[in-house]
């Protein structure tokens, strides 16, 4: 009786079963993703209203510059800073499949900046940042 009390015990202390180990709640990791993209977003939206001031559009060169030098760069620092959270199991395949695809649309934003003027080319990982509980700030160009 006292080895099954003891090997009890042992089963318990090491957290078999327990959600210790499984990562950030959903809650959680909304919480610390959007803190991590809203300065991003913010640093996004300055650049694009400065250059967007008085209401006339950029030429191609000023535009691609903005997003090579200010969107592509904020974009890739997000999500190097998001992969640093650790979502619990039930949440780990749809955030990393998020965090890869922003990564593979900022790779496309860095060859082509014209990639950033249709929503269309930003609806899959858009999507998969609101099914996820994302703030907009963590969205990737237009939505």
């Amino acid at each position: 009786m006292l080895l099954a009390t003891a090997s009890l015990s042992a089963f318990l202390v090491t957290g078999c079963g327990s959600d210790d180990d499984d990562g950030l709640s959903k809650s959680e990791l909304v919480k610390q993703a959007n803190a991590i993209c809203k300065p991003h977003a913010e640093k996004i939206r300055a650049a694009s209203g400065k250059l967007l001031a008085g209401g006339k559009l950029p030429d191609q060169a000023t535009f691609g510059k903005l997003a090579r030098e200010v969107i592509t760069p904020q974009v890739l620092a997000q999500t190097k800073e998001l992969r640093a959270l650790k979502p619990s199991d039930d949440l780990s395949d749809d955030y990393k499949k998020y965090l890869d695809d922003a990564d593979a649309v900022a790779a496309k934003m860095e060859k082509d900046p014209s990639v950033i003027t249709s929503s269309a080319n930003f609806k899959a990982v858009n999507g998969e940042a609101a099914d996820l509980g994302l703030s907009r700030d963590c969205y990737i160009g237009p939505s």
